[in-house]
């Protein structure tokens, strides 16, 4: 696994194929398996031990991008899109965490398209792409800044997701940095050194996504589409 990812980290490649002498692919390595690996392992105490000793907040990535709850979806979208992000807070008018997209919600729409749907508020396209009320999308998918990269990872195999945000009920659980598989990956396999040599693309906000005075993050409503 280490030399695969050596090939990997610096390209971003999310998965890689394992092939045989004749270049036969064998199999798949992806992230989340990765994950899964280290998750099902977590009770081994010398490796409890050593991803217990960073906490989230060593390894956030700063700033988070997030938009309210009553932006529409169209827009949001728009949003990943222009930042090459694949997923982003959603807030409420406090600017408090409640949950986030995943590139994986287009997909979900892809499978019965309905652009009336795109221009409906982003946690209500959420709820209906993913066949959920709008209450089972709390509790929101966040650890707090003390919490353990073992249990960052322990959360992550469980609710299937590429990422989580740390936002701390001392600050209104307002989303204060994210932790992505990636940078797990690259901080357990000893990568940090390396991805410095490469820019990770995570923006610092456009004006209209800048945080206002006093809040970590904070988006208002957007416009509806004309």
């Amino acid at each position: 696994i280490d030399m695969a990812f050596i090939k990997w980290m610096p390209r971003r490649y999310k998965r890689i194929p394992v092939m045989d002498a004749d270049g036969k692919i064998l199999n798949i390595i992806s992230q989340s398996s990765v994950m899964r690996l280290l998750s099902n392992n977590l009770q081994e105490k010398k490796l409890q031990s050593e991803l217990s000793k960073v906490s989230a907040q060593d390894i956030g990535v700063k700033p988070v991008v997030s938009v309210h709850k009553d932006a529409l979806a169209a827009e949001v979208f728009k949003v990943m899109s222009d930042k090459n992000l694949s997923g982003i807070a959603v807030v409420d008018s406090l600017g408090t965490f409640l949950c986030s997209t995943q590139a994986s919600d287009l997909k979900l729409y892809l499978i019965n398209e309905n652009l009336n749907l795109l221009r409906t508020p982003i946690r209500q396209f959420l709820a209906q792409v993913r066949q959920q009320e709008l209450v089972d999308l709390l509790p929101n998918v966040s650890v707090k800044p003390t919490d353990s990269i073992a249990h960052v990872i322990a959360k992550l195999a469980v609710v299937r997701m590429h990422r989580v945000f740390i936002a701390d009920p001392k600050s209104g659980l307002r989303p204060s940095a994210v932790i992505s598989i990636s940078d797990l990956l690259r901080h357990i396999f000893g990568m940090e050194k390396l991805a410095k040599t490469t820019p990770i693309l995570r923006p610092s906000g456009s004006p209209a996504l800048r945080p206002r005075a006093g809040s970590e993050t904070f988006v208002k409503p957007m416009k509806p589409l004309s």
